[in-house]
């Protein structure tokens, strides 16, 4: 009985203490909203990533800008962004599914495959398209001359360090650079 009553009175005097700690305000809402994206909203571009030190790799890709205001200094340097695109439907077994960027999927022609990325900063909100040879004995298209099928987007905007222990890597992404 002894022992009972030290555990009990340790355990009322750990959550006594944990409640009255002033700090953390709670949790802080998430943003979220959803965008469609045409063919024309498209430019041409590049995608870059980092493949080492001093090393990247450069892909031909069409990208769309948006601002997004909410997307401040704060969550780009605190937070995280998560995108996600809706699949058509016949593309998977829910027609009203949606998948998270990075997305991968493989072309009607052999050889290459589909790529859907995203990347941002503040303010803005960058969506990539772009194809990827997997056969060097494929001819991959032009990017530059496809045309794009019209997608539904939602994007989720994570404020402080759990939002920015989401990002597990960082694409590289050179707009400025882009084709018009």
């Amino acid at each position: 009985m002894k022992h009972f009553t030290s555990v009990f009175l340790l355990i009322t005097v750990i959550c006594s203490t944990a409640c009255n700690k002033k700090g953390d305000p709670g949790h802080i809402a998430n943003k979220s909203d959803t965008f469609q994206l045409k063919n024309e909203d498209y430019i041409n571009g590049t995608w870059n990533y980092s493949t080492g030190p001093g090393s990247m790799l450069l892909i031909n890709a069409r990208i769309a800008t948006l601002d997004i205001p909410a997307i401040t200094s704060k969550i780009f340097d605190q937070g995280s962004v998560m995108v996600y695109m809706k699949l058509p439907a016949g593309a998977s077994s829910q027609p009203n599914e949606y998948t998270q960027l990075p997305m991968t999927m493989r072309a009607f022609i052999p050889g290459y495959l589909i790529r859907y990325t995203f990347g941002y900063e503040a303010g803005k909100l960058r969506i990539y398209y772009l194809l990827e040879a997997t056969d060097a004995a494929a001819t991959v298209p032009n990017v530059y001359a496809t045309t794009i099928p019209t997608q539904q987007f939602k994007y989720t905007i994570i404020p402080g360090p759990a939002g920015a222990n989401r990002n597990a890597h960082r694409e590289i992404a050179m707009p400025e650079k882009a084709i018009q």
